[in-house]
């Protein structure tokens, strides 16, 4: 774990200043409870990579949805609850939202399943994650603001350019990975690293895609497709052979690539006029 270093700079550099601003209030609200809390999986990657977009996410050592309803209480801000995973959304006046979780970890009673949830301690919270790259951490109090958590080397793994899960079993317990190794693997050109290529094609000829039920396929496949251009995506599902386990009556065609192709240049400009045009919604009505 490489536990001396501190990203603070590079947070305020890459965060919009107004998130900056949220966190480092959060992290103070913390301090008068003396709660441990930190920012972690895809903020934690977006921030090392210098991107911005991925969401405000916050792991509490301790009870999360006692601190999100202090967090709501405080700023007056509106506050989903979900109680069967202990976690919480906050929505802030500003349109900022922030999700709010204990630090748990997650047993499986049977592949593909929906995991039970337990307490558990920060490093058991990222290891139960499905990406080295996802596992990381940064401290939000006061006395350690910035300081990244990386007990599993996902840093390195950035620096490598490399997808990696923390465990063997980990499509066995989730094969959505699968579909998201892909997705992760194509917007940041990195590549599945050859233990994890091994251990995705176990599940795949074990066809655990097809234990899936329909709303969680359905919505890593949405999330794949709102990339910017999910074409290489989907041709990365063919190779792979994850297509013709989730559409066995459809073979993907130059048809289907050049649709993809042809309407995510022709979305991106009419961004350019209609900013906020819904792009899953655009593909339905190209494809009608």
């Amino acid at each position: 774990m490489d536990g001396e270093e501190n990203l603070k700079a590079r947070m305020e550099a890459v965060l919009p200043q107004e998130n900056v601003a949220l966190v480092k209030k959060v992290g103070a609200f913390a301090d008068r409870l003396n709660i441990g809390i930190y920012l972690v999986g895809g903020i934690v990657r977006d921030i090392i990579l210098g991107v911005t977009g991925s969401d405000l996410d916050i792991v509490v050592e301790g009870n999360g949805l006692f601190f999100a309803r202090y967090l709501s209480e405080a700023f007056s801000a509106r506050l989903s609850i979900y109680e069967r995973f202990r976690t919480a959304s906050v929505y802030f006046q500003e349109g900022l939202k922030i999700d709010v979780a204990s630090a748990r970890t997650e047993v499986y009673p049977y592949p593909a399943a929906l995991p039970i949830v337990k307490n558990g301690s920060l490093k058991q919270d990222l290891f139960r994650r499905d990406f080295t790259i996802n596992a990381m951490a940064l401290g939000i109090n006061q006395s350690n603001f910035g300081r990244l958590i990386d007990f599993f080397s996902g840093k390195f793994d950035l620096e490598q350019k490399s997808i990696r899960v923390l465990h063997k079993k980990s499509f066995l317990e989730d094969p959505t990975r699968i579909i998201r190794a892909v997705r992760f693997e194509q917007r940041y050109k990195f590549t599945i690293e050859p233990q994890t290529l091994y251990l995705a094609y176990q599940a795949i000829n074990n066809k655990m895609i097809e234990e899936l039920s329909s709303a969680r396929l359905k919505e890593e496949l949405v999330l794949l497709i709102e990339e910017a251009d999910p074409a290489p995506s989907l041709e990365r599902l063919v190779d792979l052979g994850i297509w013709e386990q989730i559409f066995p009556e459809t073979s993907f065609t130059e048809e289907i690539k050049s649709f993809f192709r042809e309407a995510t240049v022709v979305l991106k400009e009419m961004r350019i006029f209609f900013p906020k045009i819904d792009k899953l919604l655009y593909y339905l009505i190209r494809a009608c």
